[in-house]
This record gives structure tokens, C-alpha cells and sequence, in this order.
């Protein structure tokens, strides 16, 4: 393709993208951290936003948006759908390389696969993370391992799984492929350094840590890390399907068809090690993609195999099913979190501030976000009980939320909301106390 051709490509990939995101109506509970990082930094105060257990390279890329002004949601949309758009022309270029017959197709292909639009609207990392990913692997395949490094070593700073990446310069470049462990290990120490310097741990994976210490880590020998791991395997295909639609089958059939390929071998290896980490944790869609330029190499090889038609076919009914799936947008009653969050934030005083279970409400007033992870009643209720605690805000569906109210029965009552507001909680089914 001419680089006019994949210039209008990305531009119709970012049009999309911000179409779905003004749909949107707030970002994703970890997005709220990333958003309170960026905040931190545009403010100055670096060494709050990096003891977060969440990597600092998405919040680093929308903090100077943050420091001009620009409302953080929305800023984080506009950056994320930019660097999302231009991220599909690594991709053409990957896709070029395994098959030029059918490169264009697979560019538009690739551009509509729902949740790679949907989680721009929603900030979530994955979107970065895949343009970073989509770099590493095209200069791989050119033989450039020195740059391929310094691109995984940048998807690193935006989510640890990039150390999965130098596997294809391993199967590609061999002993010289080996040169681009020496950039992204440099980026490893270097995340790590900077994060002892604030008063964190020296730690090259914190949030390996962090997920072992809540007991999220499926590794181990006992008989329920094991159940774990086999339960994860019987989700991974439908993860799969649900992340990538008619792509994702593409990507199948084409992995395939070429799969005695070397430059197939390298992209699977990079793959099964991202696969295997997936599958020891936690399988999630939005984990997988986050692997979104592997299609890139497998989906034009899948097309080219098509008779012409049945490849006119295919790309039609892939095209529409996407189209649908872009449009399966979060449900909108989820914006009456930040109408509470924005109010509360307008009756805080100096040194008030907001507790519950409810991270995206307790953002938009102003405060930090929860960590991700479940929190017990009676964390929740100590939490409430610190100093400076005005209100308390508990989810809809929570488990004994009731019995967490009648135990902060003697401090807090229930608060009286204006009705816009009173509408928005009981959209969500929040409970919302005030101290008295």
C-alpha cells in the first residue's frame, strides 16, 4: 500500500474511534487510576503516580494534555485514539510482509475489530500497548532488533507482558535477535529504579507481586492453582472469539496455513508466551487484544487462501459483525457514577474526601482510586471511618452492603441528594451516606 493509502486507513481507524468514544460515557474502573496517574504527573507530584502498582506509559502520554486543561477522560480518549489510528500502519506493514495480495483488506479488517475500538473509549491500556507491540514485531521481521527492543522496552512502561515480545527476534535473528533483550531489560531496571527512587519496592514486575499477594496467580503445584489453570484454558477460546470476532477466525485458519513458516513460528512464540502468562493469571478478552498486531501476519495469509469471492465474502460479513460490536457500548447508566462523583466532589471542603467500593465515583470526586481488588466489609468500614471521611458510597450488587451501613449506622445516615443526583444512584442502586 502507498503510504497515502494507509494514511487515509489510520484516519478512518481515529474517526471511529472518537465516534465511539464520545459514546462512551466513563472509563473503565483500572482507567480511573491511569487517569488519577496522569493527573499526578501534570501536577508535578511523580512520585504519587508511580506508587501505583499500575506501568506509568500511558499516564506519562496523556499527563501534558491533563497539564493544558483538558478534562482527563476525555483527553485519555483523544490521545489513546491517535495513537490507536496510527498504530494500524505497523500493522499494514506486518501485514505486507506475509501476504502484499491482501494487505489493504486486512488494514480494514484490523481497524474495525470491536474491542480494540471500544477500549480507546473506555482508556484502557491495551490500545498503547498494541501500537508499541505492533512496532517491536515489524522491525523484527526487517532485522532492526535494536529498535524492536526499544519498542518492547516502551510497551513494558505501558504493561508488563512486552517481555513476551523479543521471543520473535530470538526465532528470527537468533544470536542477533538477542540484541534486543538489551534495551528492554534496560527499560525493566529503569522502571524499576525510578520507582525505588519515589519510595516503592525494587521490584522488576510489581504487579506480579501485587496479584500473587491477592491471590490471583494460577502457578503453583496445589490442586486449586491447578484447577485454576485448567478452568483458564477452557475460557481461553471464547476470550479469544470475544476479542477479536471475525478476525480472530481469520487469524486461525491463516496461523494455519503458514504455520511452518519461520516468520509464523516467531509470532507464535511470542504469542504462546503471552498466552501462557494469560492463562496463569486470569483469562480476559482484554487481555488478548492486547495481541492485536499478531493478527497481522496470520489474517492476510488466511484471506489469500479464499477464493475471490468467498474472500469478498468473508471481509463483508467480518466488516458488519465488527461494526456491530463497535457499537455494543458499556451501558449508559454507568455515567450516573460520575454525575454522584462530580456533586460530591462540589460539597467536599479542605481535607474532605469520599470512601466505598465505588472507584469511578470516588475519582470523579476527586479522590484517589481504589486499588483493584476486592475489598472486604470490614476494610470498607474501617476506611470509612478515617478521619476526614464525609460520605460514603456502596455499590448496587455488593455482598452485605446492608450490614456495612447499619455498622456505620452511629456516624453516618443516609444523605439527602438533590434529584438529579438521587436519580443517578438509584440508576446504579448506589447507598450513599453522609457523616453526621
Amino acid at each position: 500500500m502507498r503510504a497515502s493509502e494507509i494514511a487515509g486507513l489510520c484516519a478512518f481507524g481515529f474517526a471511529v474511534r472518537v465516534a465511539v468514544a464520545l459514546l462512551t460515557p466513563v472509563p473503565a474502573e483500572d482507567a480511573a487510576n491511569y487517569l488519577w496517574m496522569a493527573e499526578r504527573f501534570a501536577a508535578g507530584d511523580a512520585a504519587s503516580a508511580v506508587s501505583e502498582v499500575f506501568p506509568p506509559g500511558l499516564p506519562l502520554l496523556v499527563a501534558p494534555i491533563v497539564a493544558l486543561g483538558v478534562d482527563p477522560f476525555r483527553g485519555g480518549q483523544f490521545v489513546l485514539a491517535v495513537v490507536a489510528a496510527l498504530g494500524l500502519w505497523p500493522c499494514v506493514r506486518i501485514a505486507e510482509h506475509a501476504e502484499p495480495r491482501t494487505a489493504r483488506a486486512t488494514g480494514w479488517l484490523l481497524a474495525l475489530v470491536p474491542l480494540a475500538v471500544r477500549f480507546v473509549g473506555q482508556v484502557y491500556t491495551e490500545p498503547l500497548f498494541a501500537t508499541l507491540a505492533a512496532w517491536a514485531l515489524l522491525f523484527a521481521l526487517r532485522g532492526r532488533h535494536w529498535f524492536s527492543g526499544i519498542a518492547a522496552a516502551a510497551a513494558f512502561w505501558t504493561r508488563p507482558e512486552a517481555l513476551a515480545l523479543p521471543a520473535a527476534n530470538l526465532v528470527l535473528g537468533r544470536t542477533r535477535g538477542a540484541v534486543a533483550l538489551v534495551p528492554l531489560a534496560l527499560g525493566v531496571l529503569l522502571l524499576a529504579a525510578w520507582r525505588a527512587g519515589a519510595g516503592q519496592p525494587f521490584e522488576l514486575l510489581p504487579k506480579l507481586a501485587f496479584n500473587a499477594a491477592r491471590g490471583d496467580a494460577g502457578l503453583g503445584l496445589d490442586g486449586v492453582a491447578w484447577r485454576t489453570i485448567a478452568g483458564n484454558l477452557l475460557a481461553f477460546p471464547g476470550a479469544w472469539l470475544e476479542a477479536f470476532w471475525g478476525a480472530g477466525l481469520l487469524a486461525i485458519a491463516g496461523a494455519w496455513a503458514s504455520r511452518r513458516g519461520r516468520d509464523a513460528r516467531a509470532f507464535a512464540a511470542v504469542f504462546a508466551v503471552a498466552a501462557l502468562a494469560i492463562v496463569a493469571f486470569l483469562v480476559r478478552r482484554r487481555f488478548l487484544v492486547a495481541w492485536l498486531p499478531v493478527l497481522a501476519l496470520f489474517v492476510p495469509v488466511a484471506l489469500a487462501g479464499l477464493r475471490e469471492r468467498t474472500r469478498y465474502v468473508a471481509q463483508i460479513v467480518v466488516v458488519l459483525t465488527s461494526i456491530f460490536g463497535c457499537l455494543r457500548l458499556e451501558p449508559h447508566d454507568r455515567h450516573a457514577e460520575r454525575v454522584l462523583g462530580e456533586w460530591l466532589r462540589s460539597m467536599l471542603k479542605t481535607g474532605e474526601s469520599v470512601a466505598g467500593d465505588m472507584t469511578r465515583v470516588i475519582w470523579f470526586s476527586g479522590g484517589r482510586p481504589l486499588s483493584p481488588r476486592h475489598f472486604s466489609p470490614d476494610e470498607l468500614i474501617e476506611a470509612a471511618r478515617r478521619p476526614g471521611v464525609r460520605f460514603v458510597v456502596l455499590a448496587g450488587r455488593r455482598d452485605g452492603r446492608t450490614a456495612i451501613a447499619e455498622s456505620l449506622a452511629p456516624e453516618f445516615t443516609p444523605t439527602g441528594l438533590p434529584s438529579r443526583e438521587r436519580r443517578a444512584a438509584e440508576l446504579r442502586g448506589m447507598i450513599v451516606l453522609e457523616r453526621r
